[in-house]
């Protein structure tokens, strides 16, 4: 997703979210974490006056942390980066909730849980075995297949075209 960030005489720039994102992240520490963030559309010009406007942008950011005593050198830090961009971070900080309540509040979980115990009821443990493993060779195949269609949409072309012969390199023919 793209944002509006400024408004200038010379056309509109505009900022990549998750290229802010990772952005931001790299500067984080291991106890804090970028959960989200939303940019204000902002008019670095005015168009008439063509004067600077006196306020930078607001970045608003959603930040978790495990550890209370890192939010204000977190603060710090992040308005020391986004100054110099134009933008004012503000900081809404959450606390993380228990990820393994979470994940016993899962459906997938204890759906997951049921099929096991009920394969290996009926099958034994080698049908379990046999229906685990390709069940994850075919999750591991399709990921790569992804990933290659992904790859391959990147350069222009869909994986089902062959690939063209260069023109200037007419030994590859």
């Amino acid at each position: 997703m793209y944002f509006l960030w400024k408004r200038t005489q010379h056309g509109v720039v505009q900022i990549s979210g998750e290229g802010l994102a990772d952005f931001i992240r790299g500067f984080l520490t291991a106890k804090c974490r970028l959960c989200g963030l939303a940019l204000a559309a902002g008019h670095s010009l005015h168009p008439a006056e063509h004067t600077p406007c006196p306020a930078d942008d607001p970045l608003t950011l959603v930040l978790s942390f495990t550890d209370a005593s890192c939010q204000p050198a977190v603060e710090r830090k992040l308005s020391f980066l986004m100054k110099p961009l134009g933008l004012t971070p503000l900081v809404i900080w959450a606390r993380p909730e228990d990820e393994l309540l979470d994940l016993l509040k899962s459906p997938w979980l204890w759906m997951a849980l049921a099929s096991s115990i009920a394969l290996t009821v009926i099958a034994g443990w080698a049908g379990f075995f046999w229906t685990t493993f390709w069940g994850t060779a075919a999750w591991f195949v399709t990921r790569g297949l992804v990933l290659l269609c992904r790859l391959a949409s990147r350069r222009g072309q869909s994986p089902d075209e062959p690939l063209e012969p260069d023109p200037k390199n007419s030994d590859a023919l």
